[in-house]
């Protein structure tokens, strides 16, 4: 009878468990938007049963992020292509997911040693906002070089705090302490190293097993 109990008891823990998995993933999928958490979807498989599974085949899943965590570390994936394929990259932008994230600057023009710049974002009123920012160390003495110092500069982004991708952590963050971790960090530095979540999730044994939590880790480590 208590083995029965037991029994029952397991599998009504594992099924609320997985109700709020669920809850969690509808409400970030919500918030970052359909077509990009399809997209999203469909990248964080490819780069589990691709790379994940592929590189790391008797290990669970949580420990095949881990172990990826540290070969990040010790730079053994100098190369984005050795972790997503062209199709993936293409899907991530051209279905904007990129810019949920990053945000790139409108405009360069060349100064006098350095570049400026010119930003735009709509904010949550859709009122659209731009301004200017100024970068200096950059040798621009050399006319010819200036094309390439413009391309450079505008392939050069800064963290979107705007981006729907921020706002759907925000909407989960409560429901797991590593998404409250992350949050954390991202909504104070914006980007965060991929040195530093190795170290942050073993330390404070963080779950990351969940379906927005592996999401998450895909868009910090791979894209």
């Amino acid at each position: 009878m208590n083995h029965k109990f037991l029994f029952l008891f397991t599998i009504v823990i594992i099924s609320i468990s997985c109700r709020n998995e669920s809850a969690e993933l509808e409400k970030f999928e919500s918030a970052l938007g359909f077509e990009k958490s399809k997209v999203l979807t469909e990248i964080t498989e490819a780069f589990e049963n691709d790379n994940l599974a592929r590189k790391y085949p008797s290990n669970s899943l949580s420990s095949q992020y881990l172990l990826f965590m540290k070969d990040l570390e010790k730079m053994k994936f100098p190369e984005k292509d050795s972790v997503m394929s062209d199709d993936n990259y293409k899907k991530f932008k051209e279905s904007g997911l990129i810019y949920e994230k990053y945000w790139f600057p409108d405009s360069v023009w060349i100064l006098k040693n350095g570049v400026g710049k010119r930003w735009t974002l709509e904010n949550e009123n859709g009122e659209v906002q731009s301004w200017d920012s100024e970068i200096y160390g950059i040798d621009t003495s050399d006319p010819l070089s200036h094309d390439s110092i413009i391309k450079a500069e505008l392939r050069i982004a800064e963290f979107n705090s705007n981006g729907n991708f921020k706002k759907a952590i925000y909407a989960v963050k409560g429901s797991s302490r590593f998404l409250e971790t992350y949050y954390e960090l991202m909504d104070n530095f914006g980007f965060t190293s991929n040195s530093l979540w190795h170290t942050t999730i073993t330390e404070n044994k963080l779950d990351i097993t969940g379906p927005v939590e592996r999401r998450v880790l895909v868009m910090q480590l791979v894209y």
